[in-house]
């Protein structure tokens, strides 16, 4: 993959990538009951397989771009399309993939803190 992370300005501290997501966490030491990230998606997230929260519950805002939502055990066809100012749940266990029609950039908030460790990559 070539150049799939995009982060622009300098890279602060508590910034995570891979080739196919690049995600910025804020965490504010005060406030312990969610945690907040900016994440871009420019290819298929995960690459392969699907993601699956096991303890929070993630509100989504798409801030650009256009993306499809992929749920498991629902049809293909009916996957959601998001675009700039759509606003989803994605709850807890609910197991997912996105693959972005033109990337995106989405703000997500989680509660409880979303954390690296919770985040299961499931292949069926």
């Amino acid at each position: 993959m070539t150049n799939a992370i995009t982060y622009h300005g300098a890279t602060p501290e508590g910034v995570r990538g891979k080739d196919d997501f690049f995600s910025r966490e804020l965490n504010f030491a005060s406030i312990t009951s969610f945690n907040v990230a900016e994440v871009h998606v420019n290819v298929r997230y995960p690459e392969v397989g699907w993601a699956q929260n096991i303890v929070s519950d993630m509100v989504v805002r798409i801030l650009t771009g256009r993306l499809y939502l992929f749920i498991h055990g629902e049809p293909e066809e009916s996957a959601q399309c998001y675009c700039k100012g759509d606003t989803l749940l994605i709850p807890k266990e609910r197991i997912y993939y996105w693959v972005p029609e033109l990337p995106g950039v989405l703000y997500i908030v989680s509660s409880p803190p979303w954390a690296k460790e919770e985040q299961r990559l499931l292949t069926f």
